[in-house]
């Protein structure tokens, strides 16, 4: 049993593991919180690791849409040797994710999703994305000036634009919920988006962030070798949408296809861009056919060239 607070949480399975978290299935079984959930624990090791944790904790509270996760409840933990754990309350959803959707298709392609219910559901997920992409940072107002013309923008908070980027989108970190409303979870991965390498030292760094919040096969191509003067913004995302809507539409990442089906290197396929759509064969039921706006969609977000792919905002 582990107590997040006021109430208390008896552990009934592990739903995923990371190098540095694991994600139960949790159960509370009186009080207003009766019910089923995910808590997910992260394991601090040092001061960085930490505050990176409690970033985590703020992410899921900072950005509002209702097909971005939030976070029920939180708590640190002091554990019996000594180190100490983040808990992190979350909603548990029985549908699972959209990677369990896919994976039914493969098994039986009966299930697969018709076109409109793949295009729903990639918009919805679309939106929550430019939550993050759109999002504005509160700050506290300037100083009255000595004349007290701004005394009256006092008591006003102001905004600026602070975009986030994901950086993690895939269908195992988007979950189905009870009403089919697709929600992107997993905000651990966040961080501002627009980014400007001056150094050696911050390419190496950001570098090492990358590769630990990031999945290969959805990773921009970008991302996999940085250096100095490189710029990023969030246009990373809408290369791992556009991964995403294709492995929707067919069953399989577009990477991953291209390294089964010809032996390719997964980066420099990536790097590349070297990917392609199944031969669809109109008197074969099993194979899909889509519309040429569809496919279109996919080789827009697949653009390598970061500077002429599409925002989220032209993606929509």
């Amino acid at each position: 049993t582990i107590r997040i607070n006021s109430a208390s949480f008896q552990l009934l399975s592990v739903l995923g593991e990371g190098s540095y978290s694991v994600v139960y299935l949790v159960q509370c079984s009186s009080g207003a919180a009766r019910g089923r959930y995910a808590l997910k624990k992260i394991r601090t090791i040092s001061t960085l690791s930490t505050q990176r944790a409690l970033k985590e904790v703020a992410y899921y509270g900072q950005f509002r849409s209702p097909y971005l996760i939030r976070a029920l409840d939180s708590s640190s933990i002091q554990e019996p040797d000594g180190s100490r754990s983040i808990y992190i309350l979350l909603p548990y959803y029985a549908g699972g994710s959209l990677q369990d959707l896919v994976n039914s298709t493969i098994f039986d392609p009966g299930l697969r999703l018709a076109e409109h219910d793949v295009l729903r559901l990639f918009v919805a997920v679309c939106r929550g994305v430019l939550t993050l992409h759109r999002y504005h940072a509160p700050h506290a107002p300037h100083a009255p000036d000595d004349d007290g013309a701004a005394a009256a923008a006092g008591t006003t908070q102001l905004a600026e634009a602070v975009p986030y980027a994901h950086y993690d989108l895939k269908p195992d970190n988007i979950f189905v919920a009870r009403d089919g409303t697709p929600v992107i979870g997993d905000l651990g991965s966040c961080s501002p988006a627009r980014i400007h390498i001056t150094s050696r030292a911050q390419a190496v760094s950001f570098q090492e962030l990358v590769a630990e919040n990031s999945t290969p096969e959805f990773r921009a191509p970008e991302l996999f070798d940085v250096r100095p003067n490189d710029s990023f913004d969030e246009r990373v995302d809408v290369w791992s949408l556009g991964c995403l809507l294709y492995t929707m539409l067919f069953g399989v990442n577009p990477f991953v296809r291209e390294v089964r089906r010809s032996g390719a290197n997964l980066k420099l396929a990536v790097q590349a861009g070297r990917w392609s759509f199944p031969d669809q064969d109109p008197d074969d039921p099993d194979t899909p056919a889509y519309s040429d706006l569809t496919t279109a969609l996919v080789q827009q977000a697949l653009t390598v060239d970061k500077e002429a792919r599409p925002s989220t905002d032209t993606v929509l």
